[in-house]
């Protein structure tokens, strides 16, 4: 079995970004019935975070 596309967003986001390019995906997800799986970044200054971006 494949595995389901993972988008990561950051958990708190302020009102002026919510509708950002960030959310693009899983709206485009959404609207064809494709499932996906979500991992929100709660703190970005965790070494497990910095394990997949390590520039923040």
């Amino acid at each position: 079995m494949a595995a389901l596309p993972r988008t990561t967003p950051f958990a708190g986001v302020p009102d002026f970004a919510q509708d950002s390019c960030g959310t693009c995906a899983r709206t485009a997800f959404e609207e064809v019935g494709q499932p996906y799986e979500v991992d929100l970044i709660r703190d970005s200054k965790t070494a497990g975070h910095r394990r997949l971006q390590p520039f923040g």
